[in-house]
């Protein structure tokens, strides 16, 4: 993902929020820029874009500096990391007795209301957003995946991972609850985005929801999906989203927030006084 600001002046140190560098787990996904203080310089350097992830090897060279810094638009993160998070613990919960728990239709309308209450104005929704969800519900990918497809094409492993985790979104919405299952599909339509492979037989609702992912989500510049992309079809995932959606609009979303894409905030969040000079905007990171 492009940052917008590389590089931060001391003006902008009242909007950043310190994050310990022995907190940030390695090959786990960031959710923001990661910046670094430069003391000669007085800068705000960034080490990490959103999406990348950081090895053992540079967590332990950057363990000198003690912190990492992270904008404080972080908070519009939050709401889909904490629906991850609850929704893993309520898949993985286990009783002692099966007359215990929840049924199979409790556990169902507990995640759709989970991830129906994430959608904003007019049913729209960020990639970036999804992502930062999905992950939340699995282990990190393993190493050897993670840099093989990053390394490969930056553009490429974006799209991979919006993919994979916009099937796994949809698969919540039509009441698959198997976090093993979920985990597979995950997994699946990354390899097959990763080697720009396209599920040609489509002999299930399974394969139905793979080939919905990649063709409404074609590119890793897409910033807004819409509910509305699945009136296009009469696949039988489509119908089923479709009705979900209404469900959504008419039983869930009681106020409807205003629909503002992850790359909006990099612009906008990190504002600082006008006479204070930004560092060159658009550089690619690493």
């Amino acid at each position: 993902m492009n940052l917008v600001y590389p590089k931060l002046p001391m003006a902008v140190a009242p909007r950043l929020k310190e994050c310990p560098v022995e907190s940030v787990a390695p090959f786990a996904l960031m959710i923001t820029p990661m910046y670094v203080f430069m003391p000669k310089n007085e800068r705000f350097v960034s080490v990490k874009a959103p999406l990348d992830f950081f090895t053992p090897k540079e967590l332990d060279r950057l363990k000198s500096v003690g912190k990492f810094y992270v904008p404080d638009y972080i908070d519009q993160v939050v709401p889909y990391r904490s629906a991850g998070r609850s929704i893993r613990a309520l898949l993985g919960m286990t009783f002692e007795s099966p007359d215990v728990g929840l049924t199979p239709f409790e556990l169902s309308d507990a995640i759709i209301r989970l991830v129906g209450s994430l959608w904003r104005e007019r049913l729209t929704i960020d990639p970036f957003f999804i992502t930062v969800l999905v992950n939340e519900l699995f282990d990190s990918f393993p190493e050897e995946v993670l840099n093989a497809a990053r390394d490969e094409d930056v553009d490429k492993f974006e799209r991979s991972l919006y993919q994979s985790s916009w099937a796994v979104f949809l698969a919540l919405h039509l009441g698959y609850n198997d976090l093993t299952e979920l985990k597979n599909l995950r997994d699946y339509v990354f390899e097959l985005s990763s080697k720009n492979l396209a599920i040609n037989k489509i002999s299930s609702e399974w394969d139905e929801l793979i080939k919905l992912a990649q063709e409404s989500l074609v590119s890793s510049k897409i910033k807004c999906l819409r509910a509305d992309y699945f009136k296009t079809s009469t696949d039988t995932v489509c119908r089923r989203l479709e009705s979900r959606m209404k469900r959504v609009e008419n039983q869930i979303m009681i106020k409807n927030a205003e629909f503002i894409p992850f790359a909006e905030l990099l612009k906008d969040e990190l504002k600082v006084k006008e006479e204070v000079k930004l560092d060159e905007p658009n550089t690619k990171a690493a």
